[in-house]
């Protein structure tokens, strides 16, 4: 089986398409880190049927490792890098989608897990999603954002924060100290901010005008977005992708 590659502003990731579930046609798209084993960097969950317009942002999470090049994954703008041009290669693939459904459960990768969007939230500020991908809230998180984004809720919260010494460093933020807050403030709110809902719309993606090329493992490549690939471009990926190194190991 060839293995296909895709090259995104000087980042290299991994893509592999599988069936997850036959019964209803619905297709697993990942990038995938390959450094120790295959972890799921980013997973996207679309079906092949025409009528299915919805696809799901099911994972993302970063490893400097996502990116199997020697430009290894950068934390931040890396990662707005990487979920573009899977959600941009998604809708190659699959046209007929017209929106992507997430969940954010956004959090800093340390023991304690501190939620990054629930902070954000709270001190009156865009989601995570919301600022970096343009995502829109569901009607049910947008009634919460009504209510938190209120000048006067916000005066009462920050009240509220201004009693705990160590909520301004965001890796405090973990569940323990979210429900602390809440439970002072709105008991009801902790569970509306453990996984706000969003969507991303077809016309946000096109916006984002990703570039990037597709390379399949000893077969050449295939540009996307009328890229034109210079002669000696290509010869070096053919070549590479011959002698077929990943993170430098050969494969």
């Amino acid at each position: 089986m060839s293995r296909q590659f895709i090259e995104s502003q000087g980042y290299r990731f991994y893509v592999a398409e599988t069936t997850y579930d036959e019964t209803s046609g619905e297709m697993c798209i990942e990038f995938l880190s390959l450094k120790k084993q295959p972890y799921p960097c980013v997973r996207i969950i679309v079906s092949k049927h025409p009528k299915d317009v919805i696809a799901e942002l099911q994972v993302l999470t970063y490893y400097a490792s996502c990116s199997i090049k020697e430009k290894m994954l950068e934390n931040h703008e890396g990662t707005i890098v990487m979920v573009k041009t899977a959600l941009a290669y998604m809708l190659s693939q699959f046209p007929h989608v017209t929106q992507v459904e997430l969940q954010d459960e956004t959090f800093i990768d340390i023991p304690t897990k501190p939620f990054i969007t629930s902070r954000r939230l709270l001190l009156g500020q865009l989601g995570w999603y919301e600022e970096h991908l343009g995502a829109h809230p569901s009607a049910k998180t947008a009634k919460t954002l009504d209510y938190l984004r209120q000048p006067m809720t916000q005066v009462k919260l920050h009240a509220i924060l201004e009693t705990f010494e160590d909520a301004q460093d965001k890796r405090w933020w973990s569940a323990q100290n979210l429900k602390r807050v809440t439970d002072i403030f709105n008991p009801a709110l902790f569970q509306r901010l453990l996984g706000t809902t969003w969507t991303i719309s077809i016309k946000t993606i096109q916006n984002w005008n990703v570039l990037f090329e597709i390379e399949l493992h000893g077969g050449g490549t295939s540009g996307m977005n009328d890229i034109e690939i210079q002669s000696r471009r290509l010869k070096n990926i053919i070549r590479k992708a011959r002698i077929g190194y990943v993170n430098g190991h050969q494969v």
